[in-house]
Order: structure tokens, then sequence, then C-alpha cells
């Protein structure tokens, strides 16, 4: 699917990368259907974890901004593919009601890696940072710059301790 985009996901396509037969596909994923949602359940189930992982790799408990900079980089350079399809799923699961309820775990993957670096609502912020900036390259096709997407990054993680000094000081 990461390939070839969703309208390609058929049984024979699921069969023939597997090396398996269809009757093996339609056994287990009677309908086109049932594919999607085994997809959709797949990413919603490994995307926290891929993503907690890479901010954890990328060391975001010393440089927050600068492992997200890297994850986002990482996505929109070398798994291109398997992003802009996840965006092909969000927007033909909008169309079946039947699978609509496991797209709406997906937001919260951001918020539930970067949470545990900041506090709940600048991660909140820099999740929705996250997922526009991630639009704004893959599907419109806007020029990347790690630069300024670092940048982007840095005055978001400012802003929340600006925000939690504020707090504290009006307590």
């Amino acid at each position: 699917m990461a390939r070839d985009g969703l309208d390609a996901l058929t049984h024979r396509a699921v069969a023939a990368e597997a090396d398996v037969q269809v009757g093996s596909t339609t056994y287990y994923f009677p309908t086109k259907e049932d594919l999607i949602s085994a997809v959709i359940e797949n990413a919603v189930r490994k995307g926290p974890g891929m993503l907690g992982e890479q901010l954890e790799a990328f060391n975001a408990s010393v440089d927050l901004p600068g492992a997200l900079t890297r994850v986002l980089t990482e996505l929109v350079t070398n798994q291109f593919d398997q992003t802009l399809v996840d965006y092909e799923i969000h927007a033909a699961v909008r169309r079946r009601p039947t699978l609509s309820a496991l797209v709406t775990r997906w937001p919260n993957i951001e918020y539930d890696a970067i949470v545990k670096y900041t506090d709940p609502e600048t991660a909140k912020f820099l999740g929705d940072l996250f997922e526009g900036l991630l639009v704004q390259f893959v599907l419109y096709g806007h020029e990347f710059r790690a630069d300024a997407v670092r940048r982007a990054f840095d005055r978001a993680v400012r802003a929340g301790e600006l925000s939690q000094i504020e707090e504290a000081g009006s307590r």
C-alpha cells in the first residue's frame, strides 16, 4: 500500500505481496473494508510506539525540538510514501462510517508520545504543530527546511515553558 496507495489495495495485491493464495486473504479479510480496517488498526497500534521510540532515540529528553525535527525529517524524506498513504487512509475512512472510529484514535498518537517530555498543554500544541507541518510538506508539497521546522518547534516549546512560569507565578 505504501508503494501503490489505497486504491491499489485488493485481495489479489495483498496475496501477491504476501506470496500466498488469494483465498487466504479473503478468508481472513472477507471485504476490502476488512483489509483497510486491518491496515488502520495496525497503524494505530504501532504509531505511538514508533514515534515514542524515535523521540527516545533522538534524545527528546534533552532536546525535544531537535528530536521532533529529526522525526519529521524522517517522515517527509525516507518515509514519504508511507506518510502519504497514512493521509490517504484518513481521507478514505472519512467516507466509511464503519471505520471512522478507528481513525479517531490517530490524533492522540503524537500527544501520547510527546507528553512524556513536556506538560500536557504544550504536548497538545506540539502534536498539532507536528501534524500540521506534515500536512504542509506531504499533502501540499511545500518545501521542507529542517532549520525552519526546528525554529517552529523551539518557539512552541519556549511558549509552553513561559506559560508554565506564568501559571506558577499567578498561584
